[in-house]
């Protein structure tokens, strides 16, 4: 008599349901076998993709909430610009395979790779302008100058336009709440334009133009400026006239004889 264990190796095996032809099951094809993907984030150097050595350089800025008795503002700043990165390189932008990109069509951009770098800069002396901060004196707030880097491949990619792109992409994800930021000391982040005296021009302008004095209208200088070109015109004209009649006087006296001096003898005659 068969156990019952028996009986039910026996079903297992042959029924037609469950069991390919000659009692066995078949193993399924590769195309059947979903293979995990890794999520797409940055390394901890803040690279992630595939480096190549065309690139460009995006740069934004941002003004960042924190919690004024947690860890020093730079720490806190290498830790949005990685999330920042990997906000980007799981998004459409790059023609990768993740498990956390959504994407049901891949878009076919240049982009293959990214990194956190260069380091965001905090910008000591600028106070924060978007951020509305509370009197319980717990937060603090900073501007921050931000850049990273994005690779690509390809020929003739407008460079311009990739950076637009990911300028975009990173401050609108920023303001839409879509980056999560890890670190508990932050309270929130804002994109901004860049601040007056951002990109080392302390408000000048970068064609090298004279800075103006603040709050002076610049027409009001022409009286003065005119002035002084027409004084230095009178003075070079009054130099010139004094040397011209200098060289009268001498074009009077350089080629006169000397009167007081005798003419000299003529040479004796030989005999």
């Amino acid at each position: 008599m068969k156990s019952l264990a028996s009986l039910v190796v026996y079903s297992l095996l042959c029924t037609p349901s469950l069991a390919g032809e000659g009692g066995h099951f078949e193993a399924p094809g590769e195309e059947d076998v979903e293979n995990p993907t890794k999520p797409c984030v940055t390394n901890a150097d803040g690279f992630g993709g595939t480096l190549t050595q065309d690139f460009v350089t995006i740069e934004y800025h941002y003004e960042m909430q924190y919690l004024k008795d947690g860890k020093d503002v730079t720490q806190i700043i290498e830790s949005v610009e990685k999330d920042g990165a990997d906000f980007l390189l799981a998004s459409d932008l790059f023609n990768l395979d993740c498990a956390n990109n959504a994407r049901t069509l891949r878009r076919r951009l240049e982009a293959v790779g990214i990194t956190a770098n260069p380091d965001d800069e905090l910008m000591e002396g600028i106070a924060c302008s978007e951020i509305e901060m509370a009197d319980d004196d717990t937060t603090e707030c900073a501007v921050v100058s931000a850049s990273f880097q994005v690779f690509y491949t390809g020929d003739n990619v407008n460079e311009d336009q990739l950076e637009k792109t990911f300028e975009d992409a990173a401050t609108n994800g920023i303001n839409a709440g879509s980056v999560k930021f890890t670190d508990p000391d932050i309270v929130q982040v804002v994109a901004v334009k860049a601040p007056s005296g951002a990109n080392g021009n302390d408000g000048a302008e970068a064609n090298g133009d004279s800075i103006q004095p603040a709050g002076e209208d610049p027409a009001s200088q022409t009286p003065v400026i005119i002035g002084a070109t027409v004084g230095a015109l009178l003075i070079l004209g009054a130099v010139g006239l004094y040397r011209r009649k200098k060289n009268a006087e001498n074009d009077d006296t350089t080629f006169t004889p000397d009167q007081n001096k005798e003419p000299k003898a003529p040479p004796a005659q030989s005999a």
